[in-house]
């Protein structure tokens, strides 16, 4: 679903083919995560795992934040 939205439009200019680009690498880490969970041995599912939460916080962090108000 995260893959589908593409970049929101809270994310400003100068940011947005950088997150494009990580949201390529976010999808895919995806499909490397889903193969290894089918097949893969466990040290393939804990790298590819690891690469899908780096690179969703990586995404996560170039959202504007909420002001607290």
């Amino acid at each position: 679903a995260i893959v589908k939205l593409g970049v929101p439009s809270a994310i400003p200019a100068e940011k947005t083919e950088h997150f494009k680009k990580q949201l390529d690498e976010f999808a895919k880490a995806l499909v490397k995560f889903s193969a290894a969970a089918e097949s893969g041995t466990d040290a393939d599912l804990k790298t590819s795992y690891s690469a899908v939460h780096d690179l969703f916080e990586d995404l996560a962090h170039m959202l504007p934040r909420k002001s607290k108000e």
